[in-house]
């Protein structure tokens, strides 16, 4: 399982052990189980269980790029890169 540091004041660091030792918890769930809240109440989590799940991800991606407009040339967004690296950038 990865880990993730948190840097944190040491009155921060306090107040959640303290929260999280009053809920029961260890800090460590303590703050897993309030990350998982918060991006289940923004309604970004979009969980995929199977390929239907997939599958609409991939239809909504398509509807919100069609919503967008088409996205630029591969050729001219190699010529924007070139003409950056090529550009005189020199200070007067």
């Amino acid at each position: 399982m990865p880990r993730i540091q948190v840097i944190l004041s040491e009155s921060e660091a306090a107040r959640l052990k303290g929260q999280a030792a009053r809920d029961g918890s260890s800090l460590s769930a303590w703050m897993r189980e309030a990350a998982l809240s918060r991006l289940e109440q923004s309604g970004n989590a979009r969980t995929l269980h199977n390929r239907e799940d997939l599958e609409t991800l991939f239809q909504s991606c398509d509807q919100r790029h069609g919503e967008l407009g088409h996205e630029p040339d591969w050729e001219d967004h190699l010529n924007i890169l070139e003409g950056s690296r090529t550009k005189d950038l020199s200070l007067p």
